[in-house]
């Protein structure tokens, strides 16, 4: 028997026209869905590659004015969609941690920078 797919949480402030959104795109495109499963957050549900999004990945609506405000709201929604990994391009998001599902575990997902 299978593990089941990792919860991957992709966060980004939109999805633009910029090369961090592209591969972000890519990305969530190219994933295998039997190890994988992405959802994606954004500040701004905007830009033109959102009408290009797999139809399976869940948006989440970060409401925040801006990315630095975003804690809050990212917090919450850690806790709510509980995922196994945040995958982040935004070098504003230098560390986020929240417990691990799967080991009970406190695990630390650092971002780009």
């Amino acid at each position: 028997m299978s593990a089941p797919p990792l919860r991957v949480l992709f966060f980004r402030p939109s999805m633009a026209e910029g090369g961090a959104d592209r591969v972000t795109l890519t990305v969530l495109r190219l994933l295998d869905r039997r190890r994988f499963a992405p959802s994606l957050a954004l500040l701004r549900l905007r830009g033109p590659f959102l009408a290009d999004l797999p139809a399976d990945v869940k948006v989440h609506h970060v409401r925040a004015p801006r990315l630095a405000l975003a804690a809050p709201s990212l917090a919450w929604l850690l806790a709510r969609e509980a995922p196994d990994v945040l995958f982040s391009t935004s070098s504003t998001c230098l560390l986020y941690t929240s417990p691990s599902p799967r080991d009970g575990l406190l695990s630390r997902m650092p971002s780009s920078a």
